[in-house]
């Protein structure tokens, strides 16, 4: 009987790391991409030649997609299911992040970012309903 509680134990402790791992990737996103924008920001100026509004835009069209998909988020985790929006969001992550590093223009830039923003609104509410 020992060797059940033990076990479960472990199991528990597993568990619980994983989704502290989880939540905190989330959050490591988050955070990544806010300061990613931050040091690519000055080079983006001066290759597309932005204005001061331009550069507010590339900077706050994440954060738009991020209330969106904050506000689908759990609509879609329940239509679809927790894990597969979980995949869907990897994948989503991976492919914007590709996609922002070419450089076909601001047109470009701002749907790619509001896209990411997507993804990151959506994973913020989805990860913690998975968990």
């Amino acid at each position: 009987m020992n060797s059940v509680a033990v076990t479960t134990g472990n199991y528990n402790r597993k568990f619980g790391m994983m989704i502290a791992v989880i939540a905190a990737v989330v959050g490591l996103i988050y955070g990544y991409d806010n300061g990613s924008i931050s040091g690519a920001l000055p080079f983006l100026t001066k290759q597309f030649s932005l204005s001061s509004t331009m550069q507010g835009a590339v900077t706050s069209t994440t954060v738009f997609g991020s209330i969106i998909g904050a506000i689908v988020g759990g609509r879609m985790a329940d239509a679809f299911g927790r894990k597969k929006m979980m995949l869907w969001i990897a994948l989503g992550y991976t492919i914007f992040a590709l996609f922002s590093a070419i450089p076909l223009g601001i047109g470009w830039l701002l749907p790619v970012r509001f896209c990411m923003g997507l993804c990151i609104g959506t994973s913020i509410v989805v990860a913690p309903l998975f968990i």
